[in-house]
């Protein structure tokens, strides 16, 4: 969550460490990606651009 500073808020299901694990790397690369921020860019040209689509 968060556009400038990222959190990853996981629920409280009881989950293995290695799935633990895997569910936090998954996570972070979506952070490394930036997919948040690319995502909203893609929502806002899509409002400007609605026509088109």
């Amino acid at each position: 969550m968060g556009v400038l500073h990222p959190k990853i808020i996981l629920p409280e299901n009881k989950v293995s460490n290695k799935d633990q694990f895997f569910i936090i790397k998954h996570e972070l690369q979506h952070i490394y990606n930036h997919d948040i921020v690319k995502k909203y860019l893609i929502e806002i040209l899509v409002c400007l651009y609605w026509w088109f689509f």
